[in-house]
């Protein structure tokens, strides 16, 4: 498009943005979405009797792992009661768009828990597969994490990507670059943003992120967004 263009370095990768498009330029040249696709909705649970499962109430959530080994969020899980000795299958696994998509991971809930813990990783546009157990492996951490939207100003520091997108500043979680959680990494002003730079690497006193909006400049002191404190830097905007 023809809007001005953002970007920021973050470890060996490019983060470019304007107000409609974004993506990643990596180190060989190559580019990338900001984030791994994200998965349509859940799989289909259906009652076998192909296992011996615990009974109680099981929570199923799958994500998508891209090539370059990024995992992407996941929506609400999937739930179903099993009674004694009884299984489930999966059917209808969400199928992926995006060429970079490598594998779909499957995590299980024990019965009557509600931690979903990693149970197996499927080939990318697997459809189905029996659940034979609870997930053993690593907990799931994505949920409810999303793709972070374009933006007129793009940064990073502090182990997160930061996006000004109209009037908002947005954040990623910490270390997964190109992913946030909407109910929580944003901030909204009363007028348009014109300038968001973040200051210090997050290990030193004197890190936080400056945002010039309308009439003010403010800073906000702090490495985690979760613990800024909001001060006016000017009394004025850019």
């Amino acid at each position: 498009g023809l809007d001005p263009l953002s970007y920021t370095l973050i470890g060996d990768r490019v983060f470019y943005s304007n107000s409609s498009s974004c993506g990643v330029l990596d180190i060989d040249l190559q580019v990338h979405s900001w984030s791994p696709e994200h998965p349509a909705g859940q799989p289909v649970l259906t009652p076998s009797a192909a296992s011996a499962l615990a009974p109680g109430q099981y929570q199923v959530a799958v994500t998508f792992m891209d090539r370059l080994g990024r995992e992407s969020g996941s929506t609400l899980a999937a739930v179903i009661d099993i009674a004694d000795g009884g299984g489930f299958e999966l059917s209808d696994i969400p199928m992926p768009v995006a060429p970079d998509t490598a594998s779909v991971a499957v995590y299980v809930s024990g019965p009557n828990d509600q931690v979903l813990r990693q149970y197996v990783i499927l080939p990318a546009g697997t459809r189905s597969a029996p659940v034979l157990s609870a997930g053993e492996g690593r907990a799931l951490t994505t949920q409810f994490v999303r793709p972070l939207p374009p933006g007129h100003v793009v940064r990073g520091a502090h182990g997160r990507q930061f996006v000004a997108s109209g009037q908002e500043v947005l954040w990623s979680e910490a270390l997964r670059y190109g992913m946030f959680r909407p109910s929580t990494n944003r901030m909204r002003f009363n007028a348009p943003i014109d300038l968001m730079e973040p200051i210090g690497d997050g290990l030193q006193d004197g890190a936080g992120l400056y945002v010039a909006a309308g009439a003010r400049t403010y800073w906000y002191a702090g490495a985690d967004p979760k613990d800024f404190s909001q001060a006016v830097a000017r009394g004025s905007g850019e």
